[in-house]
């Protein structure tokens, strides 16, 4: 393949984008760069993001066998254990009497979702060209929307426990 015949497909894959996908990638984009700042942040809506993440693949997981949904739990599992141990080096501050936490700003966030978008968008344009191929690699994507998932509910569970601890 020529690189004009390169350029031109990337262009092509590009534009053929639904555009709900950059709406998505805009929001990703800004609440990433939100992130680079310290902010206050309510506990509950940091589990949002691991919900919505495990929701985007009901599909998989009702026509998925074993091996996926293990593949699936096994990286949850571990990247929330990881994230756990990770977010409890940072410095937080509780919001005593509240749901309330100030985080620390950190580019994670950005690099995290700008990672799972890729992947996702990877995937989706492969799902969507090469449908054998993608049968193949199904497990490894789901794998790794377990990782992200696992990601975010660990800093989620960590906070929490961080704040029944300040409670008690």
């Amino acid at each position: 393949m020529t690189d004009q015949n390169l350029l031109f497909s990337i262009v092509k894959i590009i534009y053929s984008t639904p555009s709900w996908v950059w709406i998505v990638l805009g929001y990703l984009i800004f609440i990433g760069i939100r992130a680079t700042k310290p902010r206050l942040v309510y506990i509950p809506k940091l589990f949002i993001i691991p919900v919505v993440l495990s929701g985007l693949k009901y599909k998989i997981f009702m026509d998925g066998t074993l091996f996926v949904w293990m593949g699936y739990f096994i990286c949850l599992f571990l990247s929330s254990f990881l994230s756990f141990k990770y977010s409890s080096t940072q410095k937080i501050k509780i919001i005593k009497g509240s749901m309330y936490l100030k985080l620390p700003g950190t580019y994670w966030t950005l690099v995290v979702l700008m990672s799972f978008f890729t992947m996702k968008y990877i995937f989706g344009y492969i799902s969507a060209t090469q449908t054998a191929l993608y049968q193949e690699l199904q497990v490894f994507e789901v794998s790794m929307s377990g990782l992200f998932s696992g990601y975010f509910l660990g800093k989620a569970i960590n906070y929490l426990t961080l704040l029944k601890k300040e409670s008690i």
